[in-house]
């Protein structure tokens, strides 16, 4: 697990991550790989990449990590995050409703095992990121949504109407500054304890 490196290397990059949070993708990430359950990963809003460090950290070599912003923050990012990951790191400076992103349905459909939505929390683009990830994510996969009690009712109507196969609500670490992460995955939660069981 990565949670103190984590916390030292990732110090003085800016950015808001609650402990809890990164804890909480420490620990799933990590049943991911000893479960063996293989993929990319994805990150819809980077900033200065300091989430995706735990991403780059969990990666395999030959696992490709996705990150997805348009602003410039993301070239800083490129550099932090290629200090924990030198191979298979795709920078997509667009976006996410863009073409670009949404090539990666036709060349990498079902394929992520790992999605963290964070971009614009406007509806339509909440909408945009959770019908993306819906065509992306892999089976037991899993997706994390920032920010969720402040897009509960919009998270809850979308994913009911865009995931075919049931989405298990995971968990919810709460934090100031109205910050949280909240995990979906196509598999019950149980899972992780007595073997992976798709429903």
């Amino acid at each position: 697990m990565y949670f103190e490196r984590f916390q030292k290397d990732s110090a003085e990059v800016p950015g808001f991550v609650m402990p809890e949070s990164i804890a909480v993708w420490d620990f799933f990430l990590a049943e991911q790989q000893g479960k063996r359950v293989a993929g990319a990963l994805l990150e819809i809003g980077v900033y200065y990449g300091k989430s995706a460090i735990m991403l780059a950290m969990q990666a395999r070599p030959e696992e490709e990590l996705v990150l997805v912003d348009p602003t410039d923050f993301v070239d800083q990012a490129a550099i932090t995050i290629g200090k924990f990951k030198s191979e298979n790191v795709r920078i997509i400076k667009k976006k996410s409703s863009s073409h670009a992103c949404w090539a990666l349905t036709k060349d990498q459909k079902h394929s992520f095992r790992w999605i963290h939505i964070d971009g614009d929390h406007k509806a339509q683009t909440v909408e945009n990121d959770l019908r993306l990830a819906s065509q992306l994510l892999a089976e037991k996969g899993i997706i994390c949504v920032d920010d969720s009690p402040s897009l509960g009712f919009l998270i809850s109507r979308s994913t009911k109407q865009i995931f075919r196969e049931p989405v298990t609500p995971l968990e919810s670490a709460r934090g100031g500054n109205n910050m949280s992460i909240t995990a979906w995955m196509r598999i019950r939660i149980e899972s992780f304890t007595s073997g992976f069981s798709h429903e």
